[in-house]
Formats: structure tokens, C-alpha cells, sequence
């Protein structure tokens, strides 16, 4: 008996093959596009690392006592590294903590997100540990001692603080706004003017303010503030003390 294939039939083996086909392409493609996705979500991590590395060396160059200014919203890291367009960091400074016993032996904790512009999270965070004894540039150290208003005819004693160490000292009041130092003091048959900051023994600072004024006109006593011959001097003023390790 002869027999007769249906069109029906053969419409839907050709219809079944398509669909095989289309699925054995689908899944060569998955197959091939794969390895190449994955390249590319390690190379784009692996540059996130390395600009986290970069931005923690930075900041393993600043001065401990100047990290507070080191934090930062995001921002491009284009001028900062070559390439890094379409980059962006964030840096964050933990509060200061004291490692161990010693006082002096600080510590802060500093936190970089790095992000491709427009992500809304970071590709790759960083926390690095900062110290005082591995974050100076030098073995010499600088700090500004804030001590309210000085009074003329007046003696002010504090704590150095860089306690065993030899220090220089400049004090500085405070006149329209700006800073700037008081001179060395000038004396003459009338009249003491002028004010004085330095190290006595090794644990003390000592402020010695002179009879009539802390200060007196700049031609006079050398302050860089412009006040003429008729200017006779301060009584008072906000003041403070900058401070530098010298040995």
C-alpha cells in the first residue's frame, strides 16, 4: 500500500528544527560571549583595585596630622591618574584611635570606594590603616596650640605637645581678621610692648606678655599686620602658638 506524508506534518518538523537551530545558536552564542563577558568583569575590577591601591599610596604620603583634610566626596580621578577617565573615588577618614599604651602611638582608618560615573555603588573598597608613626613625611612634627585671648602684663604656661621633645615656637594673635606674629617685644623708658612664646625645660610653653601692650606698631616690633607709628598697641587678642619639633 502506498503511503502519503502529511503536509501538517512536515510543516511542524520543519517548524521543530528552526526552533532547534535557533536554540543550538542561542546557546553557541552564551558559550562564546561568555569567556569574553567574564575578561571583561575581571579587568574591570581588577582596574578598580588598582586605582584603590593608587589613591591609599596617596594618601600614605600625608602628613598624619593633615589627614582630617584628606576625605573627600566622590569625585573624577582624571588628572590624578593617567586613564582614569569615567573613574571616580571616594575617600573617608575614620575617627582617631589609640593603638596600645602609648598616647602618641595614634591611629585613623581610611576608607576608598572607587566607582565608574554613573554607578550608584562602588566597584571596589579599600580600607587602609594610618598611622602617626607611619604617616609623617619627617621625624619632625607641627602642631598649632589655640589659647584663647592673651591680656598684657601677663604670664601663660602649657603643656608642651611633643612631650621630651626640643621645640620652636611662634605665637601669633590675632588683629582684623588676620593672623600673625607679635615680633619679639620692644621696650623703652616709658612703655614694655610686645609678646613672647618658648620652650622652658622640656614639658612646658611659656607666653610672656609685656607690661603696657602685646604688641606695638609693626615698624617697632616687626608684626606684619601694617599698624602705623600711631598705633600704640594691643591689650589684648585671641592668640595661639605654632609649634615645631626641632630636633
Amino acid at each position: 500500500m502506498m503511503r502519503y506524508k502529511h503536509k501538517g506534518v512536515t510543516l511542524a518538523a520543519t517548524a521543530i528544527a528552526i526552533v532547534a537551530w535557533m536554540f543550538l545558536g542561542y546557546i553557541s552564542f552564551i558559550v562564546m560571549a561568555s569567556p569574553f563577558s567574564v575578561l571583561a568583569a575581571v579587568r574591570t575590577a581588577r582596574q578598580a583595585e588598582q586605582y584603590a591601591e593608587f589613591v591609599a599610596n596617596s594618601l600614605k604620603l600625608v602628613d598624619y596630622s593633615e589627614l582630617g583634610t584628606a576625605a573627600h566626596a566622590r569625585r573624577s580621578l582624571t588628572g590624578e591618574i593617567s586613564g582614569a577617565a569615567g573613574w571616580e573615588s571616594r575617600v573617608a577618614i575614620g575617627a582617631e584611635q589609640q593603638i596600645g599604651s602609648n598616647p602618641d602611638n595614634l591611629q585613623r582608618i581610611a576608607t576608598i570606594d572607587i566607582f565608574q560615573t554613573g554607578d550608584t555603588l562602588s566597584r571596589y573598597t579599600l580600607q587602609v590603616p594610618l598611622s602617626s608613626a607611619g604617616n609623617s613625611t619627617s621625624s619632625h612634627k607641627y602642631t598649632v596650640l589655640n589659647i584663647g585671648t592673651i591680656e598684657k602684663n601677663n604670664r601663660y604656661i602649657f603643656n608642651n605637645p611633643f612631650p621630651g621633645r626640643i621645640v620652636m615656637c611662634q605665637l601669633e594673635i590675632q588683629y582684623n581678621g588676620q593672623w600673625g606674629s607679635t615680633g619679639l617685644g620692644a621696650t623703652t623708658s616709658d612703655a614694655s610692648r610686645g609678646s613672647y612664646a618658648c620652650q622652658l625645660d622640656d614639658e612646658t610653653i611659656c607666653v610672656q606678655t609685656c607690661t603696657n601692650t602685646i604688641n606695638s606698631y609693626s615698624s617697632r616690633d616687626g608684626n606684619p599686620f601694617g599698624m602705623p607709628s600711631s598705633t600704640t598697641g594691643l591689650k589684648n587678642a585671641p592668640a595661639r602658638i605654632k609649634i615645631w619639633t626641632i630636633d
